[in-house]
């Protein structure tokens, strides 16, 4: 979603199709398909599994995935090494399985592509903590 932005779609107009596409494989949602058009907030806040893949509807998805990796090497997200966009054997599988979050990322990735997402595209890098103070023992965990 956050490509889509960055590629220059505004977030108030893209609508993205709940549900199965005749002669496209689409996967399940938890729970079931709406058949409406849903925002990219309506699609993330009900975790919506068939949004995320049929933005093959709207733009080339292995393009759009191979300009996130481009994105996530600019945010020093360390490539995925099991992962291959390029292979035309995988091309269904990268389809259905990248926009679903089968990219091998740590948790600090996973917030710093998240702060991109919600700041609709902007990337602000984010500052992890080092250490923290513990009341209950009085010091600083590092």
């Amino acid at each position: 979603y956050s490509e889509l932005l960055e590629s220059g779609f505004n977030a108030d107009n893209i609508r993205l199709f709940d549900g199965p596409i005749a002669g496209l494989k689409t996967p399940k949602n938890f729970g079931t398909y709406s058949y409406k058009y849903l925002t990219i907030d309506d699609a993330l806040a009900q975790s919506r599994n068939a949004c995320a893949v049929n933005i093959r509807l709207l733009t080339e998805p292995i393009s759009l995935f191979k300009n996130v990796e481009n994105r996530f090497r600019q945010m020093n997200i360390p490539a995925d090494p099991y992962l291959n966009l390029s292979d035309e054997k995988l091309r269904i599988v990268n389809i259905l399985n990248y926009p679903l979050g089968s990219r091998n990322m740590t948790l600090l990735n996973v917030a710093q592509a998240y702060q991109a997402l919600f700041n609709r595209g902007q990337f602000i890098e984010l500052s992890p903590f080092n250490n923290y103070y513990d009341p209950y023992q009085d010091s600083v965990i590092t």
